[in-house]
């Protein structure tokens, strides 16, 4: 059973979160995005993720918001927050 993901954030944490998802057999990154506008939604949308990774401490993506666009997608995939601390990427279930 493949689980189907998009990234979305900074290129260098898309970058660690792909090195890290890398060895996952069961796992698809369909897609990455370092922004998050409406035309984005769509493709997210029409593509029915089954999981969006979202980098936090992005200076393009107000997190707050992403969540809340990707809630009234009608898809609504399951969001998990990327928190770069010191450099090392930490992963946070938020939405679920």
């Amino acid at each position: 059973n493949v689980r189907t993901v998009v990234l979305l954030g900074d290129d260098d944490i898309r970058s660690q979160v792909r090195a890290s998802l890398k060895s996952e057999r069961n796992v698809d990154i369909v897609a990455e995005f370092c922004a998050l506008q409406p035309r984005h939604l769509g493709s997210i949308d029409e593509m029915n993720p089954d999981l969006v990774i979202l980098d936090c401490s992005s200076r393009r993506i107000n997190p707050l918001l992403a969540m809340s666009d990707l809630a009234k997608t009608a898809s609504r995939p399951q969001v998990v927050a990327v928190l770069a601390e010191g450099g090392i990427v930490d992963f946070k279930a938020i939405a679920g």
